[in-house]
């Protein structure tokens, strides 16, 4: 779910607490106990509770990169190495010698494939259309712009 896209439901914008949304339902329902009304209420409100505070804040998806998928598991470091090899973009930080040696080499083979990634998500900086990124890794591994790495959204963002 994309919480940005979500809107405060009007009936219960002024609602501060789950007592006063339960209440405001039971008006609704001149009176009269629905208990299937308050569960729904109940948790209507509680989901919008705990996330309206992700509605205000700076969208930094639109800023990050997602450009490998946890699905990869141990192959990560590789996929994205092969990938950044053949693509155009310009990096620097890390070695070529380094990169080409993750590329290459079976995750399994020892602990200098765990230490040159270390390194490479340290280090690595790319820049794609005059914009500078470095590497985050969080399950997914992400490119994230140098300039907001350490903002406190992306500190709420990464932490989530």
């Amino acid at each position: 779910m994309n919480f940005t896209q979500l809107q405060p439901i009007p009936m219960f914008a002024n609602r501060t607490t789950i007592e006063d949304a339960m209440d405001y339902a039971y008006e609704l329902n001149k009176g009269t106990p629905d208990p299937s009304l308050l569960v729904a209420v109940s948790v209507l409100y509680n989901t919008i509770s705990d996330n309206y505070y992700l509605m205000d804040k700076p969208v930094i998806e639109d800023e990050v990169m997602d450009v490998m998928d946890s699905a990869r598991g141990v192959y990560i470091p590789r996929d994205f190495c092969a990938m950044l090899l053949s693509s155009t973009w310009v990096w620097y930080g890390v070695h070529n010698n380094t990169i080409s040696y993750l590329e290459s080499h079976d995750p399994y083979n020892g602990d200098h494939y765990w230490d040159n990634w270390e390194q490479t998500l340290d280090n690595l900086r790319v820049v794609i259309d005059d914009q500078v990124y470095m590497l985050h890794q969080n399950c997914d591994l992400f490119l994230v712009p140098v300039d907001i790495i350490d903002s406190p959204e992306f500190e709420e963002w990464s932490e989530a």
